[in-house]
């Protein structure tokens, strides 16, 4: 199974989609002519709603934090990945 974080995905796509190809069996010199094309379309997701929306109030986001963080750390232990922890993001990166 291959879990791929957004985050990592829209930071770098390029790596991102040779390490699916990669997974699937594919040959990435065979798609790599193909990858400038999708690399350079625009992300349909970015969030519009987004600005609209107020802040999440820190007691609201520490709760939030609290009640998922036993499945984070299993699901990170489980894939033997310490990113999926979600550290780099909470650090604000």
């Amino acid at each position: 199974m291959l879990l791929i974080r957004f985050e990592d995905y829209k930071q770098n796509i390029t790596k991102e989609l040779i390490r699916t190809y990669q997974f699937l069996g594919l040959d990435t010199g065979v798609v790599s002519n193909r990858l400038d094309g999708i690399v350079s379309q625009e992300i349909k997701n970015q969030g519009k709603l987004k600005k609209k929306v107020e802040p999440m109030l820190e007691n609201t986001e520490r709760l939030l934090s609290e009640f998922y963080q036993p499945f984070i750390t299993r699901l990170s232990g489980l894939l033997e990945d310490n990113k999926f922890l979600w550290k780099d993001l909470k650090a604000g990166t």
